[in-house]
């Protein structure tokens, strides 16, 4: 069926998309603050609140056998009495792993190392990870020389790759929680990226401007991530009379929560290389060659998250007074089970309309667990990367055996990232450098070479390390 292969190859069935109803770019749920005295808002809250799908935990399965595919096909035949040739390619692999028995463990120092007779344990947990990973992709290349000494040719690529990982710590967070507390994070994280690529090339060779050989590409290529619900539920229990007694600690962690985050990439670029022979002063031939290159690239990343609370909890009935729920509001605090905890079919989930009732709040609209939106217009940023280059340069003999290399590239960079938080300083580089090389070769052997050389080159930073924004990350650590 189409969504087999939709799972099968790993593209996101739009499941994992955030709400339409809230895909707009601004935040639409009203702050919690702004719910107790307003029925219009309460709503809000409540209705937006009950869009996301309830599944916030991972869970175990018997995972099918590993896969994988391979084809390929490529020939020369005539088109129009000159020679075409081509070559496609086909690649599919899906791969499962797991592991139960990590270990994710961290010691610090405290005071001074003389002092100090052994680390502080700041956490132990025992990790177990899940992987579900697909790649393929497609190639296809033709070429048609349609003059003796004159080719040109088409190269286009298409990749898609995805991860779906779940993974869950469990252990003693000895840094933040009592020592009794046994602390619980899981994540479950889909990522998606995608590649596209069109290249046009070619090669002439002039032989009658003296073998003159100029070879040119243009590129056209689009990469795409994409990280749809991205889940994080963090809580810890301690043992009480035999039975597990749940707490959430946003003091000490975050409270569990949704990110959705994309990022477009466009990447272009044009080259020209133009090789010219000649006769050194010995009659040994060397060649001239020079050429430019011209990159543009565009960058584009968004982020949105969202944060799960809980207004009332089964606890603070009894901070009332009360011996027993008198209305029947089945208002219970999180006791374990991720996914029922954000489930709207929960009693316990959004607007409890007796609650209004409660000694204190006259008149209050007050909730069981509800959405908050936590998106910052400083983790949103925008960026573009500008490169003009030329070069010029000599490879050429002296005397017998050794050979000169050398020639020098003038490079033109401007890169500019700005935030959406137009508060944030942006970054900005524009820069102009040469940079020089220069190569002695020495032919001590037929197949040996003694080799000298000098050059200059640069390292650009990457417009991620250059964005004014921070954004949170699980990576191999607890949340």
């Amino acid at each position: 069926t189409g969504t087999e292969l939709i799972q099968n190859m790993r593209m996101d069935d739009g499941t994992r998309e955030i709400p339409d109803e809230l895909d707009v770019g601004e935040s639409l749920i009203p702050l919690k603050s702004q719910v107790p005295n307003d029925r219009e808002k309460t709503n809000l809250l409540d209705y937006y609140s009950r869009l996301f799908n309830p599944v916030m935990g991972p869970e175990t399965a018997t995972a099918p056998f590993n896969r994988s595919l391979a084809i390929s096909t490529g020939n020369q035949i005539e088109l129009f009495g000159k020679p075409l040739g081509f070559l496609g390619s086909f690649t599919y692999s899906r791969n499962y792993s797991y592991y139960d028995e990590g270990s994710v463990s961290r010691w610090r120092l405290t005071g001074k190392v003389a002092n100090t007779e052994a680390l502080e344990e700041q956490y132990r947990f025992q990790d177990a990870r899940g992987k579900d990973e697909v790649l393929w992709g497609g190639l296809f290349n033709v070429a048609y020389k349609f003059l003796p000494e004159h080719e040109i040719g088409v190269n286009l690529i298409y990749n898609q790759n995805a991860e779906d990982n779940a993974r869950r710590l469990t252990g003693n967070f000895l840094r933040d929680l009592p020592p009794d507390a046994m602390y619980e994070t899981s994540v479950l994280q889909y990522i998606e990226r995608n590649l596209t690529s069109a290249q046009l090339h070619g090669e002439h060779v002039f032989t009658n401007a003296g073998g003159i050989r100029v070879e040119w590409k243009a590129t056209l290529s689009t990469a795409t991530q994409d990280e749809p619900d991205l889940r994080y539920f963090s809580a810890d229990y301690t043992i009480i009379d035999g039975e597990k007694s749940y707490a959430m600690r946003p003091n000490q962690y975050s409270l569990p929560g949704r990110y959705y985050r994309t990022l477009d990439d466009s990447h272009n670029d044009v080259s020209l290389d133009i090789s010219i022979p000649f006769e050194q002063w010995s009659g040994t031939e060397g060649t001239f060659k020079f050429g430019t290159l011209i990159v543009r690239k565009d960058r584009a990343f968004r982020e949105r998250r969202f944060e799960y609370n809980q207004d009332l909890t089964d606890s603070q009935i009894y901070d009332f007074g009360w011996d027993q729920d008198p209305y029947n509001l089945q208002v219970v605090d999180y006791a374990g089970d991720q996914n029922w905890w954000v489930d709207p079919s929960n009693p316990a989930f959004g607007y409890q309309d007796s609650l209004s009732v409660f000694p204190g709040y006259p008149g209050q609209y007050r909730f069981g667990v509800y959405v908050q939106d936590k998106s910052s217009i400083s983790s949103n940023y925008d960026g573009d990367q500008d490169v003009d280059s030329y070069y010029g340069m000599v490879d050429m003999p002296i005397i017998d055996g050794l050979r000169f290399i050398g020639g020098a590239r003038y490079e033109h960079t401007v890169m500019h990232v700005a935030s959406q938080d137009t508060s944030r300083d942006e970054g900005n580089i524009d820069l102009e450098d040469v940079l020089p090389s220069v190569n002695l070769v020495y032919e001590l052997v037929e197949n040996m070479n003694f080799r000298a050389a000098y050059g200059r080159t640069l390292a650009r930073p990457s417009l991620r390390e250059m964005a004014p924004y921070y954004s949170f990350e699980f990576v191999g650590d607890y949340r």
